[in-house]
């Protein structure tokens, strides 16, 4: 009887020391049930950091899972860099893949987060989908932080209709089906226009661009998901444009679109 009671004392004494973490759970996110964006947060199409019961939370629209599996990168942001300069560039101090969820709990475990400015990346194989920052004070709260729309892969078609894609900072995000076997294009080729006909962009027969120094975008035969960065050709925002692509036999393909700022949402805390 003794023994069995302090058997039952020492059960109770440990488990008021263990964390409410099992062992399996060490080194990976917290599971819960899906979060709901914070009030007043506007819901559609952005990402944002939060705390939530003392942790982090990193959460982006539902819109984004039909691009999922996706990867998650944490790195410190330091003055006079942009957020995707602090990615490519420092030490990481948090990174996972294989997310199939439109949000990541930051792990129990992992480095703290306290009194400094961080960028964090969300991607898939398709990509990069969005890179956004916030700042953080010695107690881990959020102080500053930018809701940041992302961009999405616009579907290019055979005619245009009165619907139109948003790019957001000049870069056009594209899904383009090579349709030929065997084909030696290597090099989208493709024409941007203005609102007026006026061409702001172009490449020749290979791919090339003329007269801007706009990055060649390579090419193979079947799905390709392609990110065009268009800043260097002067195009401005809140204006539309159409970008016209043809394949290796002459087919054309168009997507209408408009240039955004991803940043329209600033909040201090």
């Amino acid at each position: 009887m003794r023994i069995k009671i302090l058997v039952l004392f020492m059960i109770g004494f440990m488990s008021a020391f263990t964390p409410p973490f099992s062992e399996a759970s060490i080194g990976k996110p917290r599971k819960s049930a899906a979060p709901a964006f914070p009030e007043n947060y506007p819901a559609e199409g952005i990402a944002v950091p939060f705390t939530r019961n003392g942790f982090f939370t990193f959460l982006w629209s539902e819109k984004m899972m039909e691009y999922a599996p996706f990867y998650f990168i944490l790195v410190p942001l330091y003055e006079y860099q942009t957020p995707e300069q602090a990615i490519k560039e420092n030490d990481i101090i948090y990174k996972t893949d294989n997310i199939k969820t439109y949000y990541l709990n930051y792990p129990w475990d992992a480095p703290d987060l306290k009194g400094g400015k961080f960028a964090w990346q969300i991607g898939s194989d398709k990509g990069e989908l969005f890179t956004s920052f916030f700042w953080i004070d010695q107690q881990a709260k959020i102080i500053f932080q930018i809701y940041r729309y992302y961009n999405q892969y616009a579907y290019l078609k055979e005619k245009l209709d009165g619907s139109y894609h948003i790019a957001f900072d000049s870069r056009l995000w594209l899904h383009y089906k090579e349709p030929y076997q065997g084909s030696k294009a290597v090099r989208l080729k493709f024409r941007v226009f203005d609102s007026y006909g006026y061409k702001v962009a172009e490449t020749d027969e290979t791919g090339s661009v003329i007269g801007y120094p706009v990055p060649v975008v390579p090419i193979q035969t079947g799905d390709n998901w392609i990110q065009i960065n268009l800043e260097s050709t002067g195009i401005s925002l809140d204006n539309y444009y159409t970008i016209e692509v043809w394949d290796e036999k002459g087919g054309k393909y168009y997507q209408r679109f408009k240039v955004a700022s991803s940043y329209p949402y600033i909040q201090l805390k």
